[in-house]
């Protein structure tokens, strides 16, 4: 079977996060047997340059075109309604030059509501099947703004299956379009597993982590402020926050307003392979989110078998257990901090072992993986 995965992008030495997922769940369709080509459309502003067209990388044994043209977001300036009819036209022009080389895949693979609905185009004019798997954090919304609806109305209708990464978000589809989908769970990726699991030891501090983009809903505000309260009680901490993004100046200036410099490290954006490190280095991973679909971070951490303190949103609730960690309420900051103190004083109360074994058994991508190759043999058999 050929899967043409339709994906945000792909990891690059300037970005190597971008797509990240979406790389690995290439690799393990690879693994399964499927022969996999990744399609792009990079419409992002970003300050590094890129070379405008079609640009073709083999990535052990995965073909990957990406184009670029120009910023896409700079259409939304004079309506959401261009971009979504440019993005379409990109998507159908892309997909014609690949075919030249690879010819027509049995599925199209989606990932995200913005790749489903251009990959609509496609679905129409070449009547190949069509699935779509969701993750977009906008989705959350009470009301979604009006280009988002009619994404949606177009896309979730034209998919031949629709995939949802949590149960919460299948319940917010459904609200939202009255469309039906298949919940599986974001996976991670096999390296996660490959490193002894540290058991837990008392050393001079404790070592907190948190990962993701520096954004305004990541929550990195609460957790300072969690933290501002918990150095009341014990200096003995340090955290580390894995990212980049555009609210790191103003993260910084509340961490020196705070006087936290010596305990909180933004450290920047970390490669797979140090992110591993960083984890099996640490004691407790903080989640301060205000929504999420369903975390990779969270169950990256859960891998290296470590506890977590994390904001009840979304599919969180579905992979956090009082054995691997405790919820708090979104925005919560005296819950949040009250939770951070709570952990660290009863570490040695977590199976560190046991909770990577349970993240192994639900989150892997052998698990993951056949899953979503159910789901491509019934679309294809249903003709």
């Amino acid at each position: 079977m050929k899967i043409f995965l339709f994906s945000r992008g792909y990891p690059s030495e300037k970005d190597s996060q971008w797509g990240c997922f979406e790389r690995d769940q290439a690799m393990a369709l690879k693994t399964m047997g499927y022969e996999v080509v990744v399609m792009c459309i990079d419409g992002r502003f970003k300050f590094f340059k890129r070379k405008s067209g079609i640009s073709h990388i083999s990535d052990h044994g995965i073909e990957v075109y990406n184009i670029y043209l120009f910023p896409l977001v700079l259409l939304n300036l004079i309506g959401h309604r261009l971009r979504l009819f440019v993005r379409q036209k990109i998507a159908l022009y892309l997909f014609e030059k690949i075919i030249k080389k690879q010819g027509l895949p049995d599925i199209i693979y989606a990932h995200y509501l913005n790749n489903i609905y251009s990959a609509s185009a496609i679905k129409k004019k070449y009547a190949v099947k069509l699935v779509g798997i969701e993750h977009w954090s906008i989705l959350n919304r009470d009301k979604l703004p009006s280009y988002v609806k009619k994404m949606g109305i177009v896309g979730y209708s034209t998919v031949d299956q629709l995939i949802s990464v949590s149960e919460s978000l299948r319940q917010r589809i459904l609200l939202h379009f009255n469309k039906d989908s298949i919940v599986v769970h974001n996976m991670v990726d096999e390296n996660f597993f490959q490193m002894p699991i540290r058991e837990y030891v008392d050393r001079d501090k404790l070592i907190y982590i948190s990962i993701g983009s520096l954004i305004y809903r990541k929550g990195y505000d609460i957790l300072i402020k969690a933290l501002s309260e918990v150095a009341r009680h014990s200096s003995n901490w340090e955290l580390k926050i894995v990212g980049g993004g555009p609210e790191e100046k103003n993260l910084q200036n509340l961490i020196m307003q705070l006087g936290l410099k010596n305990n909180i490290k933004l450290v920047g954006r970390k490669n797979k392979q140090e992110i591993i490190s960083l984890l099996h280095d640490s004691d407790v991973f903080i989640f301060s989110s205000r929504a999420e679909n369903f975390s990779v971070a969270v169950l990256e951490a859960l891998s290296a078998g470590l506890p977590v303190v994390a904001t009840s949103c979304g599919g969180i609730r579905e992979c956090i257990n009082e054995k691997n960690g405790i919820l708090v309420d979104v925005e919560d900051v005296s819950s949040l901090a009250s939770s951070i103190i709570k952990i660290s004083k009863n570490l040695k109360s977590y199976n560190r072992q046991a909770i990577a074994k349970e993240c192994e058994r639900s989150f892997s991508p052998s698990i993951i993986i056949k899953e979503i190759k159910n789901i491509f043999e019934s679309v294809i058999n249903n003709r």
